[in-house]
């Protein structure tokens, strides 16, 4: 697990400024190189999230190329150097379709997990990696939590800690993703949990309550979202081919329900509590 801390880049500190808003749009699940990617819808939301002041986070499965078990079974098949190296030159030619599309976004990722989905070349690097390298990401590897600090001059401050994971196993309805992230907020404390992996484009906006430390103690009430990251692979497509035949993609021979495509938009911003000079967070989520 990976903790980075976001640094503004139109500021001299570390903090945003007290009266700024961040917006956050996670980014992932694409597949790349799979029939139903939608480079279009991606670049009208990377179009739009920069043109709102949006920053970005990678939920991981950027590329199609390969799975857990077809990279098991590609190392087993004890392949000589020349056939690696031409595997290796497809997975890269994928990265570089993709930053094509992303090149805009340089420098605007809080942050880039790792999918199922990706390939490890010769040198131990991963595709996944190859592309933070280009778009200046930080790479948060399997699971991250991410720190925006909000300041108000002179001491004030309030962090807003960003759980994030690709995700793993299965979950056919919006409330699997939302079980697993209850799961998960169980164990991190933090104000934002964002999973990917199952496609599904839903969230939820729940409470916490604190006592604050005050010598009048107030009950301060603190949100937190949870949020299915969504998906730009289109699950059913008419007229899919595979060799040359009628052939659905893999959503459509599991017989999964097809997912709204696009990603969420999340904005966070501090404020004072009622009552308290205690900083809080207040939060919202659009899908």
């Amino acid at each position: 697990m990976e903790i980075v801390e976001f640094a503004p880049q139109k500021t001299a500190t570390r903090y945003l400024p007290w009266d700024s808003t961040l917006k956050i749009i996670p980014i992932g699940d694409l597949h790349i190189g799979a029939d139903g990617f939608k480079p279009e819808l991606l670049g009208r939301q990377i179009e739009q999230g920069l043109k709102d002041g949006c920053y970005f986070i990678g939920m991981g499965d950027m590329v199609d190329f390969a799975s857990a078990s077809n990279r098991q079974a590609l190392r087993e098949a004890k392949l000589h150097e020349t056939v690696s190296s031409l595997i290796d030159k497809a997975a890269l030619d994928l990265v570089t379709d993709l930053i094509k599309i992303l090149r805009p976004s340089v420098g605007r990722w809080l942050g880039m997990l790792e999918g199922n989905h990706m390939w490890v070349f010769d040198d131990g690097t991963t595709s996944d990696m190859a592309l933070c390298r280009a778009l200046k990401a930080p790479f948060l590897g399997t699971c991250g939590l991410i720190q925006v600090r909000f300041r108000d001059p002179p001491r004030r401050t309030v962090t807003c800690d960003i759980w994030a994971h690709h995700g793993s196993g299965g979950g056919a309805t919006p409330a699997g993703i939302l079980n697993k992230l209850h799961r998960a907020m169980e164990s991190f404390e933090a104000d934002v949990y964002l999973m990917g992996h199952l496609h599904r484009l839903v969230a939820e906006k729940v409470s916490r309550l604190y006592g604050s430390h005050s010598p009048q103690p107030k009950i301060i009430e603190r949100p937190k979202i949870l949020c299915g990251t969504g998906s730009f692979m289109a699950g059913y497509q008419q007229g899919s081919k595979y060799a040359g035949r009628p052939h659905g993609s893999y959503v459509e021979r599991k017989i999964l329900p097809p997912s709204a495509l696009g990603s969420p938009l999340i904005s966070i911003w501090p404020k004072r509590a009622k009552h308290e000079a205690t900083p809080v967070l207040e939060m919202t989520v659009t899908q």
